[in-house]
């Protein structure tokens, strides 16, 4: 073998090397912070087992209650960990996480902590408040448990297409 020769082979075999290392990396990519954790190392947030009187939180993963209003406590949540987007809707805090959506509501003077795991089911729960903010609505779909679009039949995405003429979509 000449020396031209094994100079292309270590180049393929560097190359070849490169694209699994970056395939891979693509693939371990984070699903976001483990909210529920997180949670539970803020003091000022007590874990309930039983949902308070007068909060629905079907479907929701988890909750937790604080003395503050909803927007001190979704601050305090953000200091803690970053959300990727957060709007609100009255006194209604809404974080998104590409782990879950948190959702900060007030009930008899406390601030309520519902936790959602699956984002698309909080964003079905709260979409007459999220629809209202087109950067949670685009967010969405990189969040979806498949990846996917909202295309071919697939159930993946939160149906938020945006705004403009229905051209294109």
């Amino acid at each position: 073998m000449t020396v031209r020769s094994e100079n292309r082979r270590r180049s393929a075999l560097a190359v070849v090397a490169l694209l699994v290392l970056l395939a891979a990396t693509g693939c371990s990519k984070s699903g976001g912070p483990d909210l529920a954790k997180k949670l539970g190392e803020i003091p000022s947030l007590t874990k309930l087992s039983t949902p308070p009187a007068g909060l629905d939180v079907n479907g929701s993963d988890g909750i937790w209650e604080s003395a503050g209003s909803s927007v001190e406590t979704a601050d305090v949540i953000a200091a803690k960990v970053r959300p990727d987007e957060r709007s609100s809707g009255g006194t209604d805090q809404f974080l998104l996480y590409p782990s879950g959506t948190l959702w900060v509501s007030e009930l008899n003077g406390k601030s309520e902590v519902v936790f959602y795991k699956d984002n698309d089911k909080a964003y079905r729960r709260h979409s007459g408040v999220l629809l209202a903010s087109a950067g949670w609505g685009n967010r969405m779909s990189g969040y979806s448990r498949g990846g996917g679009s909202n295309n071919g039949g697939s159930d993946t995405g939160n149906g938020f297409r945006g705004g403009g003429s229905g051209s294109g979509k």
